[in-house]
């Protein structure tokens, strides 16, 4: 009989029937003999467990299955539960091509779509997402979110505002529609150690709300003299992944949209250039050691130590919060917004998410619905129900978002949940930016990366900074911004500025100009030696 449940139950989603809920509500009302009826008529209506051809769904990743730790052990309980509720489907991670480095994530599931071996469910990055869509190789998703009949609440909850265009934008066919799920949301927000602060006489409660409150900080934060820093910071490719939230929170944006939906760097405007000279201050100002020797900088670029560790040498970096599970403890870590610019802007940092998408090459009807059941219930209420659970049975429940915690039923942990990590993540995720995902977005970070490796390393700047000639380091901080603007133009979207196109016109005439009269000279030259009468021939010869 529970077979027959499940299997009518698949039928019924499908279908886009909800009469299983129904059938459950009646069950009991009926006495044996007609359940004994209705079970005989259910065996002859629905097919065989036999006839039931099982749908392999290759998925873009799944989860540790032997692991002890509790994050992957909460996702294995929820890939279990789906296997549960749709026993026809296997579920085989997608495999086939292997990448060393960071950019491995990224760049494998379109080299899978090469190779023709790409899984049914990819994972989709902000950055890569308009090559996906534009190159067709996501299935819009409209038809099966208005399925499973998904309310404007549901899908609010799961596609917050802030990230809604980055899942619903237009395609090739000139339409908007949806073409990813995001399965794990997440905010980039500034994190301290709180013990930190207490040696450096700093309140831990009363984390820098501003860029000039930050640089105090860090001041009193840093001792370089033994290795100690205010603040860590990424570098190399990778700078402009921090910086950008400093963008951001100084009110301005390094990537712009027009009307007409075509993105344009932003490098060289007022606002990159505070955010570039508040950058420089805070890696090259000159401090003085507790040795007596000067050094450079409050800040260190190189995180090769976690922030907990107790050799961390830094006391403070960005780094996201998740909106499930706290992985920081409240008495060693805590958090805030990054702190904003001193015009009174507000804060503004990275929105992100893991976001799912159906591979275009699914032609297989039932193979598609059975990626998008996938994709749906991952971050469904009741796989979130799991997770919670598994982390409270695990002794994780203080570090739980209250949210689940109290739409869940387990409100006895509410008062032991750290509320700033909360309040942190709602003001983030309603203010902050969502990771460039326009046209040619994926080598932003390291396009804007080139200025800002140039600014702290150049001799002009550092020279300004250090004679305390602000007006100076900004001009040649605004050169520098003005040249990267120029190449990311030419580099990333094929753009070259009018005068480059005038000097390249007139060169290109001058050549072609050169060249005709090359050519008709030579010509002329050889009509006239061809012409020349032969001399007369004299007798033998």
């Amino acid at each position: 009989m529970l077979y027959i449940l499940r299997k009518g139950r698949l039928l019924g989603e499908r279908m886009s029937i909800n009469w299983y809920s129904h059938v459950l509500k009646v069950l009991p009302k009926l006495g044996t003999k007609y359940l004994f009826f209705i079970t005989v008529a259910l065996c002859l209506l629905l097919p065989a467990r036999s006839d039931c051809k099982p749908i392999v769904l290759k998925v873009n990743n799944l989860p540790d299955f032997s692991s002890q730790e509790v994050m992957p052990k909460a996702e294995s309980a929820v890939i279990r539960r789906f296997l549960e509720l749709y026993p026809n489907i296997q579920l085989k991670k997608g495999t086939g091509l292997a990448m060393e480095g960071s950019k491995s994530m990224d760049m494998v599931p379109l080299m899978q779509i090469a190779g023709d071996i790409s899984p049914q469910v990819l994972y989709v990055n902000f950055r890569l997402s308009d090559t996906y869509i534009q190159n067709g190789f996501l299935k819009p998703l409209d038809e099966y979110i208005k399925r499973a009949g998904w309310t404007k609440e549901e899908i609010d909850r799961r596609i917050p505002p802030s990230m809604r265009d980055v899942c619903y934008r237009e395609g090739p066919d000139g339409k908007k529609h949806y073409y990813v799920l995001p399965t794990q949301k997440c905010i980039r927000a500034l994190i301290y150690r709180r013990d930190k602060f207490e040696q450096a006489g700093l309140d831990p409660d009363r984390p820098p709300r501003t860029w000039s409150e930050m640089e105090e900080y860090c001041l009193k934060l840093a001792d370089p003299a033994n290795g100690r820093y205010g603040i860590a910071f990424t570098k190399g490719d990778s700078s402009a992944w921090d910086f950008a939230n400093l963008v951001w929170s100084g009110g301005a944006d390094f990537l712009t949209k027009d009307s007409a939906g075509n993105w344009h760097p932003a490098f060289n405007t007022p606002d990159m250039v505070n955010a570039l000279a508040f950058y420089v201050r805070l890696n090259k100002m000159k401090i003085k050691g507790k040795d007596g020797r000067w050094y450079r900088g409050v800040a260190e670029r190189n995180i090769n130590t976690p922030i907990t560790d107790t050799t961390a040498t830094y006391a403070m970096y960005f780094n996201y919060l998740g909106e499930r599970l706290n992985i920081y403890a409240p008495e060693m870590i805590a958090y805030a917004p990054v702190p904003r610019a001193d015009n009174g802007g507000k804060s503004a940092s990275e929105i992100n998410s893991q976001m799912l998408g159906l591979f275009a090459g699914t032609k297989d009807p039932e193979l598609a619905q059975a990626a998008f059941d996938y994709m749906a219930f991952i971050d469904s209420d009741e796989a979130n129900k799991i997770r919670t659970k598994l982390y409270i049975q695990r002794g994780y429940g203080r570090f739980v978002n209250p949210n689940l915690l109290e739409r869940f039923g387990y409100t006895d942990y509410l008062k032991q949940v750290d509320k700033e990590w909360v309040k942190v993540y709602k003001d983030v995720l309603v203010n902050g930016k969502p990771e460039p995902y326009g046209r040619n977005c994926a080598l932003v970070y390291q396009e804007l990366s080139r200025p800002i490796e140039q600014a702290i390393n150049d001799s002009k700047v550092i020279a300004a900074l250090d004679r305390g000639d602000e007006k100076a380091m900004r001009t040649r901080l605004q050169q520098i911004l003005n040249q990267a603007q120029t190449e990311t133009l030419k580099r990333m979207f094929g753009t070259i500025p009018e005068p480059v196109k005038k000097m390249r016109y007139n060169l290109t005439c001058i050549f072609l100009g050169a060249a005709l009269i090359g050519f008709s000279t030579a010509v002329g030259y050889l009509f006239k030696l061809f012409r020349r009468e032969a001399p007369p021939q004299m007798p033998g010869q």
